[in-house]
C-alpha cells in the first residue's frame, strides 16, 4: 500500500477526505463481506474515489446516478463478483411530485429538501421539468423525505416513490446560449455569461462564486474545454458544449447549455 499512501500525500486537505471515506466503505465492504453503497459523488470526487479503488485490484465495483445522465453518481462496492442490477434499489430510490402550475427551480427543490437536514451528499440529481420533478436519493432517506418533505417554496407536495429501473432516461432541461470570447479562459466566460466587466467576473471567481466540475475552483486563468459543467452563483449552472466558430476578429463562438 505505499503507492496508495505516496498518492494521498499528494492530495489536498479536501481531496483527502474523500480518499479517506472511499478507503473506509472498501474496507468496510471487504471486512464484513457485503455490499456497499457510497453517497452520491461529483464529477471531481468520482475521479478521487476510482483512483483509490483502483489501488484495491481484487475489488469490483459498479458505478451509477440511476439516470444515464446523471451528473451526482454514487459507487456500489461489492467484495465479491456479482451483477448490480437486482440490488441497486436497496440502496437507491427516486421520488417524484406534481408541481402543476408553479415556476421551480433547481434550487427551489434542493433548498426545500436541505431544509430538513439532509445532508447534500444523500442527493443525488434534480430533475425539474414543467409540471413535475423527480429526485433521485439514497434510500436510507426515503422515508423521512416521504414523512417530512410537505412544502416546495409555498405550494405543497405529496411525495410518491417511483422505480428506480424505469428512471434511467431522466435528463435535464436546458436553455441553449451562445457567446463571443476573446479566451476559453473561465474569467472570460464568467464575464460573458454573467453579463459583466472581466474584473467583476474574476472578483467573483476569487471570492469563491464558481465551481468547476463540482468542485470549487478559485483559478481565473482556467481554460474550459468542451463537456465541462460549471455553475456561478447567482448566474446558474452551464455545461460548455464546444467552440462552434471564429469571428474575424479571431474570438471564439462559444455553444453553452444553461441548466433550467
Amino acid at each position: 500500500m505505499k503507492d496508495l499512501i505516496h498518492y494521498m500525500d499528494h492530495l489536498d486537505s479536501e481531496s483527502r477526505i474523500i480518499a479517506k471515506r472511499m478507503i473506509d466503505l472498501i474496507e468496510n465492504a471487504i471486512g464484513d463481506n457485503q455490499v456497499k453503497a457510497s453517497d452520491f459523488l461529483s464529477q471531481q470526487e468520482l475521479l478521487i474515489a476510482q483512483s483509490i479503488l483502483n489501488y484495491f485490484k481484487y475489488t469490483s465495483y459498479y458505478i451509477t446516478g440511476i439516470s444515464k445522465n446523471a451528473l451526482r453518481q454514487a459507487i456500489i462496492i461489492f467484495p465479491f463478483e456479482m451483477d448490480a442490477s437486482p440490488i441497486i434499489p436497496d440502496f437507491f430510490s427516486v421520488i417524484h411530485f406534481d408541481m402543476t402550475g408553479e415556476s421551480l427551480n433547481h434550487r427551489d427543490v434542493l433548498g426545500s429538501i436541505m431544509s430538513l437536514g439532509i445532508n447534500r451528499s444523500k442527493i443525488g440529481d434534480i430533475f425539474v421539468y414543467e409540471n413535475e420533478v423527480f429526485v433521485i436519493l439514497k434510500r436510507e432517506i426515503l422515508l423521512y423525505i416521504t414523512n417530512n418533505l410537505e412544502k416546495i417554496g409555498n405550494r405543497s407536495v405529496e411525495v410518491r416513490e417511483i422505480d428506480v429501473m424505469q428512471s434511467q432516461t431522466l435528463d435535464y432541461q436546458y436553455k441553449k446560449i451562445k457567446v463571443i470570447v476573446s479566451s476559453l479562459r473561465v474569467d472570460s466566460i464568467t464575464a460573458a455569461l454573467a453579463h459583466i466587466s472581466r474584473g467583476k467576473s474574476i472578483h467573483m471567481i476569487e471570492s469563491g462564486d464558481l465551481k468547476l466540475n463540482g468542485k470549487q475552483s478559485y483559478e481565473k486563468n482556467t481554460l474550459l474545454k468542451e463537456g465541462d459543467i460549471f455553475s456561478i452563483r447567482k448566474i446558474g449552472k452551464f455545461k460548455l458544449v464546444e467552440v462552434s466558430g471564429v469571428t474575424k476578429k479571431n474570438n471564439s463562438i462559444v455553444e453553452i447549455l444553461q441548466f433550467i
